[in-house]
């Protein structure tokens, strides 16, 4: 059984072992296997398959579209919901509450403060992405001696001015300003689960290649290791998919000596050119692995692990002498 970890240091106390081969089992699969390649890989960490990306400037009129949400109350207001969505790729912020005003039929137009309710508003910072909309909450007072009476005060198109330059001008909504002026009330982000696994999805089918995901991994090392030696060990990468998996952008790997709470580690990247750049579907290649066995390692055996960054990961047992 193969357990997928994360590529992160200390992670690979915890791999799956298997038993170790003999040694004419492991030589030999060693004198066919891609020879090693002695280049560190650098320390990174996993990233999310699918993330969205991150906002590097604020949110400019043309790159959102405002929609106006449902009418209700909330702490003595009567409040108009605004959902802000991005249009097209990619990721932009609001900075602050956006600057919003009232347009009245004859084109006059008041401005709507931040309310003291919540003054933090005026300065947080919050994306606009691909799979999440900023929902923003602007209300009047919703009750007053005025209120009693037929008259009413009511607003039905706003203009939103966004930190990132431009206007949106929105119709269709209902701001009753009878009782008094009209707040930003709460502004926040709203992720649509549903729309990010749409995207996730067709991002999957669109690719043309298999990922690091279809590998599993098989580990071969000899039975007994011997202290200030050079370990060399077999790891064979086999692509279950039915697509091609180019090795491009190469990916690094880590490998531990663990033993009584100690742990040596190092990290490198797979002799991808040796393999030709690729694994084809459903076929294996054997890269041969090396690792430095420090002549004070103490104990009667010694834990093998082996992760591929965001791939599989194996090990062993053997005995150390």
């Amino acid at each position: 059984m193969i357990q997928r970890i994360p590529f992160a240091t200390g992670a690979l106390a915890a791999a799956v072992l298997c038993a170790g081969a003999t040694g004419a089992a492991w030589a030999q699969a060693a004198d066919a296997a891609v020879p090693w390649l002695d280049q560190p890989a650098p320390e990174a960490a996993t990233t999310l398959a699918a993330a969205a990306p991150v906002a590097d400037h604020d949110c400019a009129a043309g790159e959102i579209k405002v929609t106006p949400g449902q009418q209700g109350a909330w702490r003595g207001y009567a409040t108009q919901e605004l959902r802000i969505s991005k249009v097209g790729p990619g990721a932009c912020a609001l900075t602050g509450a956006p600057a919003l005003a009232l347009v009245a039929g004859d084109g006059k137009r008041q401005a709507a403060r931040v309310h003291d309710v919540n003054p933090a508003l005026a300065t947080r910072r919050i994306e606009v992405t691909e799979d999440a909309d900023v929902v923003l909450l602007v209300g009047a007072p919703g009750s007053c001696e005025a209120a009693t009476g037929p008259q009413r005060r009511v607003t039905r198109q706003l203009e939103i001015t966004p930190t990132g330059g431009g206007a949106v001008v929105v119709n269709g909504v209902q701001v009753d300003t009878l009782c008094g002026g009209a707040s930003v009330l709460h502004v926040d982000q709203v992720v649509d689960e549903r729309r990010r696994a749409a995207r996730t999805a067709a991002a999957a089918a669109a690719r043309p290649h298999a990922t690091l995901d279809a590998l599993s991994v098989k580990l071969e090392a000899p039975a007994t290791v011997a202290r200030g030696q050079k370990l060399r060990y077999v790891v064979t990468l086999t692509n279950e998919s039915a697509s091609p998996l180019p090795l491009s952008p190469c990916p690094g790997y880590q490998q531990s000596l663990y033993v009584e709470d100690r742990s040596v580690d190092s990290r490198h990247r797979l002799n991808c050119a040796g393999a030709g750049g690729q694994i084809a579907p459903h076929s294996s290649v054997s890269f041969e692995m090396q690792a430095t066995v420090p002549a004070d390692l103490a104990g009667e055996h010694v834990k093998l692990s082996w992760v591929l960054r965001d791939g599989p990961s194996a090990g062993t047992i053997a005995a150390l002498r």
